[in-house]
């Protein structure tokens, strides 16, 4: 019996927390010790260690019998997700990164979201960076089709769904959300139960990710054409991306520059607002 299971209720679901970790050293222990610290106590911590290359393997084996941990080479946060579903024993699938915490109440307070609405298959919480900037925002597949807008360590899901909509996708992360909002309900919690910890924001990283995001949005082509008006956003959404990318390799004319771009602005907010009111694909969980 591992140490985090002592003293538990074994009427309640068991719920499989999966830990990617990647060169975590010096996160890795938070993270594990916000899961080990959970007022709920049905719950065995699987944590992935995707080929790192620091002390992150030394700091898994300090944990002993408390975690799961398997190595394998560096495949990517989704390969290692992976991994872990497939050995998962729970019901129930939670998601945590290496260098993010749960609030001690996530777990519970999820679990019962899910026991108390059997419709919902999957609930996401309200979610700070570690600064205390507030990420909240509301479900619908218009607004999840451009852009991932649900943190994925917030999140927990009946792990029978996965069945029905398949693993993770290991070059579109949030493919999985997208998948499961077709077929299931998605509940939203309006609390404040994980932080986030920000990553890097250079311009290589975000010229990176623009250009990471033009992928996704060209693999996603074929759902965005079911819609007119979500067909519309999406070009819309490329053109900005790609008009962004443009922006970060230049910056001569520089006042022309920031009224062109200010005006762009507007104009495709406006456009995309329009669009979000006539798909009418918005709820707001209070």
């Amino acid at each position: 019996m591992t140490l985090n299971r002592i003293m538990i209720d074994i009427t309640k679901p068991l719920v499989s927390v999966i830990i990617p970790a990647f060169n975590a050293e010096g996160t890795v222990r938070d993270a594990i010790n916000s899961v080990l610290s959970q007022t709920y106590k049905q719950i065995e911590i699987i944590v992935i260690n995707d080929g790192s290359t620091d002390n992150t393997l030394k700091i898994l084996r300090e944990y002993g019998e408390q975690i799961r941990y398997i190595t394998q080479n560096n495949k990517g946060p989704s390969a290692a997700r992976n991994a872990g579903i497939k050995i998962a024993k729970g019901d129930f699938i939670a998601y945590q990164d290496a260098d993010d915490v749960s609030m001690p109440e996530r777990i519970e307070r999820e679990v019962d979201y899910l026991l108390n609405n059997p419709n919902m298959s999957m609930v996401f919480t309200e979610t700070k960076t570690i600064s205390g900037d507030k990420i909240s925002k509301c479900h619908s597949e218009f607004l999840l089709l451009q852009h991932n807008y649900i943190p994925c360590g917030s999140v927990m899901h009946k792990k029978d769904i996965l069945d029905s909509v398949g693993w993770w996708n290991e070059q579109v992360d949030w493919d999985l959300w997208i998948r499961i909002s077709e077929k299931f309900e998605i509940g939203y919690i309006k609390e404040c139960l994980y932080e986030y910890r920000k990553r890097e924001t250079g311009i290589s990283s975000v010229r990176g990710r623009l250009k990471n995001r033009l992928i996704d949005l060209q693999m996603f082509k074929d759902r965005y054409k079911r819609k007119k008006e979500i067909w519309i956003a999406f070009k819309i959404k490329r053109i900005r991306i790609e008009c962004k990318l443009l922006r970060i390799i230049r910056f001569k004319n520089k006042r022309f520059e920031v009224l062109f771009w200010s005006g762009f602005q507007i104009f495709s907010n406006m456009i995309e607002k329009v669009i979000y009111i006539i798909e009418r694909g918005v709820k707001k969980w209070e």
